[in-house]
């Protein structure tokens, strides 16, 4: 893991236990400028019915209150407040001014036109990140250099590249 990456590792830890097992799906699109939307639907099955919602409920506020110290412009809506729990979160920002380490993702800048990020998916979970972006628009590269437009299960240990064109 790289030594930007590890302030946070061992929070991890404790922050998404009661999303683990959970299902993250998400969208992010980025443009030139660096401005970012997503949308990100998380399904919590809890199927051994260890979870609580005010447990659950609990995290994912403080989730949303973290990425709102981060600048990130953020909607919460729940799609269902009972087992499986559902949520969907929108929002949008710039690259220059959410940097940073969350609980979701660590994201540097390396130059004026290249970001470092890393994804984190919850212990037990399952993630997807679609990203989108205009053919003349910024490409995001894995650890390898090859283009990508959908990341899975991905880890703090795998650095993505984000370049601005």
């Amino acid at each position: 893991m790289k030594s930007w990456m590890k302030t946070k590792a061992l929070l991890l830890l404790g922050a998404l236990l009661p999303l683990a097992g959970c299902l993250l799906e998400d969208t992010i699109a980025i443009t030139n400028d660096g401005q970012v939307t997503f949308e990100s639907t998380a399904t919590e099955a809890d199927e051994q019915k260890k979870v609580e919602f005010p447990a659950f409920e609990k995290t994912v506020t403080a989730l949303v209150d973290e990425l709102r110290q981060h600048k990130w412009k953020v909607e919460l809506t729940w799609k269902s407040k009972e087992r499986p729990y559902r949520l969907k979160l929108s929002g949008s920002g710039k690259l220059s001014e959410v940097e940073g380490l969350t609980t979701l993702y660590g994201l540097r800048k390396s130059t004026d036109k290249k970001y470092q990020v890393y994804f984190v998916t919850p212990l037990g979970g399952q993630r997807r990140i679609a990203v989108q972006s205009a053919a003349d628009g910024p490409i995001v590269v894995d650890p390898a250099g090859k283009p990508v437009q959908e990341i899975a299960s991905p880890t703090a240990k795998e650095t993505y590249t984000i370049v601005l064109r």
